[in-house]
């Protein structure tokens, strides 16, 4: 086989791999603006603009193979190129509001998280470490600074899952339970305050 041939079929074999590499790409962007995704830290526009980054980029590339091997641009080649979007769209932001609203309330009635609430005096700095408290914790402030700010990226995060911060509740609370620490009474105080 010489050059050619060998040139021939690895290109003919990079365009069978981006086709539908691109027809994928295509089917993302359109799923980002129906139903969102669930990057943590940027908004459903900015992953839509990267995913219109790549399409543009598959498309070239299979252009330029396209020419150098003198055949038809493949049916995907002319579809429109997806907009770009403002880097703050957000799918669904209703939904995503409503159902945070919804979760706030059963994380801080949560029997496991009302348990741990007067570890956070108790504990070393070591062994808050050691068990995650603050993390854990953390849950319910981040939710609640979230819903304060409209923030609609960290309030998605407790959409797909809730029941994960209960299941990091329980643990954390074992964890603490299993330091040896005293016995750990809940006053009033400590139920009403973070």
């Amino acid at each position: 086989m010489d050059k050619k041939c060998k040139l021939n079929k690895k290109l003919e074999d990079e365009l069978n791999k981006l086709v539908p590499m691109l027809e994928g790409r295509y089917k993302r962007w359109h799923e980002i603006r129906t139903d969102g995704c669930f990057d943590p830290y940027y908004t459903d526009g900015s992953n839509m603009n990267l995913v219109r980054n790549h399409i543009l980029n598959y498309r070239s590339r299979i252009k330029t193979i396209c020419e150098t091997l003198g055949v038809d641009l493949p049916k995907v080649c002319t579809w429109d190129v997806p907009i770009e979007v403002s880097k703050d769209y957000m799918a669904n932001p209703d939904q995503i509001r409503q159902i945070a609203k919804e979760t706030l309330p059963m994380l801080e009635s949560n029997a496991d998280y009302i348990a741990l609430k007067p570890f956070g005096r108790l504990l070393t700095a070591k062994q808050r470490e050691h068990i995650c408290y603050d993390g854990v914790m953390g849950y319910v402030r981040r939710l609640k600074m979230a819903l304060e700010r409209d923030d609609l990226v960290d309030m998605r995060l407790y959409i797909r899952n809730p029941e994960r911060y209960a299941k990091a509740f329980a643990t954390c609370l074992k964890n603490a339970n299993a330091l040896d620490i005293g016995q750990v009474q809940v006053s009033l105080f400590d139920l009403i305050n973070d």
